[in-house]
């Protein structure tokens, strides 16, 4: 006589009294677990206890302010840097005597666009900050260039390098136009 294997079983297998009772008592354990997310008192565990910070103490960080100058041939960019919220406050630029106020914007920078004809000292001050700076007549301001092309990118050894070169230079618009 064979006896038949007691799992797995089959669905068919089970009786439906079974299927009930295990259903319900599903159910009754996801009641229970709701209910002791809620119960007051000592049956919870506390988890109102104050947050204890990692540091005790914060502070601000101690950026000094200091001003940061980039130029090219047409303008000076600058930019003040610190801890603190520079907009609505201004830089300076004297040049030849003249002194121009820079308002800052809401990333603390200013630009100043510029013309000279020949090497001029330009100082910029914010603050205490101070800056001066050397300005150089634009002379043509991007001189030809020439972009090379090969035909792949990855050569085997005593292969022949193929390439073609571009001879370019740069328009009024920023354009690249052929040399002719």
């Amino acid at each position: 006589m064979a006896v038949a294997p007691v799992w797995p079983l089959r669905r068919s297998q089970i009786a439906p009294r079974t299927l009930r009772m295990l259903a319900a008592l599903a159910v009754l354990g996801v009641a229970l677990l709701g209910a002791v997310a809620v119960l007051p008192g000592p049956m919870r565990a506390d988890r109102s206890r104050a947050i204890i910070p990692l540091f005790t103490k914060t502070e601000a960080a101690g950026n000094p302010t200091d001003l940061v100058l980039l130029v090219d041939e047409k303008k000076v960019v600058g930019w003040v840097s610190g801890a603190r919220d520079r907009r609505g406050q201004s830089a300076t630029v004297t040049m030849n005597g003249k002194t121009e106020t820079l308002p800052l914007d809401a990333r603390s920078s200013f630009q100043w666009s510029y013309a000279v004809n020949e090497a001029t000292p330009a100082r910029f001050q914010f603050g205490d900050a101070t800056e001066t700076l050397t300005l150089q007549p634009g002379g043509k301001a991007h001189p030809p260039s020439v972009f090379f092309v090969a035909d792949r990118s990855v050569y085997r050894p005593e292969q022949k390098l193929q390439f073609a070169g571009f001879l370019r230079e740069r328009d009024a618009a920023g354009r690249f136009t052929p040399l002719s």
